[in-house]
């Protein structure tokens, strides 16, 4: 059941039935504790130029600064991104100039260290036959 009650103009609506002896106190409040006055002159300040003649309201001078700050941060992505380019063609061309290739000297390391291992091996069976040779004489 909906009951509606009418206070100071202000229309209410309770929609639970109520419970014998309950009471309710509705008075305006004098001191301007706990009401909406605060953010009423928020959302005033944010429509008013108070910096100046001409300077634009709140939210227009926090749309210019956030647009500002955007577009320093694309600048400054862009000039990161040219960087890293020059950066790259550099090393690029000191290697090019140098003349040495990480990749083919990795794989010259693999082959002379294969090479060395045989050389090893081959060093290693030799020791062995001499010594057989020299057990047997």
């Amino acid at each position: 059941m909906n009951r509606v009650f009418e206070v100071n103009n202000t229309k209410f609506q309770f929609s639970d039935d109520t419970i014998v002896n309950n009471s309710f106190d509705f008075s305006s409040n004098k001191d301007g504790f706990g009401d909406n006055r605060n953010i009423i002159n928020i959302l005033n300040l944010q429509g008013s130029d108070k910096s100046g003649s001409n300077k634009g309201n709140f939210q227009e001078i926090f749309n210019t600064t956030v647009a500002k700050v955007g577009s320093n941060v694309q600048a400054n992505k862009l000039s990161l991104d040219s960087a890293s380019s020059t950066l790259d063609a550099a090393e690029a061309s000191q290697s090019e100039f140098a003349g040495v290739n990480l990749d083919e000297e990795a794989a010259h390391l693999l082959e002379f260290q294969q090479a060395y291992q045989a050389s090893a091996r081959i060093l290693q069976t030799a020791k062995e036959m001499f010594q057989s040779l020299i057990d047997v004489v």
